[in-house]
């Protein structure tokens, strides 16, 4: 049974391996533990028995709501992973006030932004050569909350 929970510092190690394996530009040990204690911060892991399978990043402000980051391990993609992380950050977002939840995305990752708009997420704008290793655009989206 998969169950979505708060990270803490023992799970940084899995963690590690998902920002590897997901991202070009990975985040360190020690911004993990950073954002772990960011009193702003909170990271969501989707487990699988005693893996996780996934993990979600995201900051949360007095009115709104920023994804940072959404890994989902390769061989766990495309069974809802995703999906059940962004609903749960939505809810957290929610629950803390917030009008609205942005992130942003590379104009190369279609499947991410499938994911997003089927979470209720729209195009909002784009930024001129966001990422770097490649550097690409970033296609800005956002959710209007209740």
């Amino acid at each position: 049974m998969n169950r979505i929970r708060r990270c803490g510092i023992e799970d940084i190690p899995a963690l590690l391996l998902l920002e590897q394996c997901c991202f070009a530009v990975p985040w360190s040990e020690q911004a993990l533990q950073e954002t772990l204690r960011n009193p702003i911060a909170l990271l969501l892991a989707e487990e699988e028995g005693n893996r996780i399978t996934g993990y979600l990043g995201m900051y949360l402000f007095p009115d709104g709501a920023e994804i940072a980051r959404v890994a989902v391990d390769p061989s766990s993609r495309r069974r809802g992973t995703g999906t059940r992380l962004v609903s749960a950050a939505v809810l957290a977002a929610e629950k803390n006030g917030a009008k609205s939840v942005w992130l942003e995305v590379r104009c190369s990752n279609n499947p991410a932004q499938i994911l997003y708009e089927k979470c209720g997420f729209r195009e909002d704008g784009r930024r001129k050569n966001y990422y770097s290793h490649p550097k690409e655009d970033a296609i800005l989206m956002t959710r209007v909350l209740q």
